[in-house]
């Protein structure tokens, strides 16, 4: 068997999957909703814990709320680029391919002087 016929089996294959429907958009509301997920089980946990359990109030102040916030803001951003990456590799991206192109950029051209002046054309 060549390798020629290894690629066509291949293809072969990959034709009779579906077509995978989410892209994006979606993972990003999915790397959001699993981030304020995550951060509200934790923070109504600690609630529960501190607030419930051992009558400390710290925890309803601003600062514990805005470190959390912070947090669910970087944890989602930082989960979005590694669905995105996973997606690239091994979901509907990893069939890309990326060709290499050739661009023959214009060459500068030395600024040209006035007549007249010394060195210009017309001497």
């Amino acid at each position: 068997m060549s390798s020629q016929d290894l690629v066509n089996e291949e293809a072969m294959h990959e034709a009779d999957l579906p077509a995978w429907p989410y892209g994006p958009a979606d993972y990003r509301r999915f790397a959001v909703m699993l981030s304020v997920g995550i951060h509200a089980g934790l923070y109504a946990g600690m609630i529960g814990l501190l607030w419930g359990l051992n009558d400390q109030d710290w925890i309803l102040g601003w600062k514990p709320l805005a470190t959390t916030l912070v947090s669910t803001a970087v944890f989602a951003r930082l989960a979005y680029s590694w669905i995105m990456r996973l997606d690239a590799r091994y979901g509907r991206g990893s069939g890309w391919l990326l060709r290499p192109t050739m661009v023959k950029l214009p060459e500068l051209r030395a600024p040209s002087r006035p007549r007249g002046s010394p060195g210009g054309a017309g001497e």
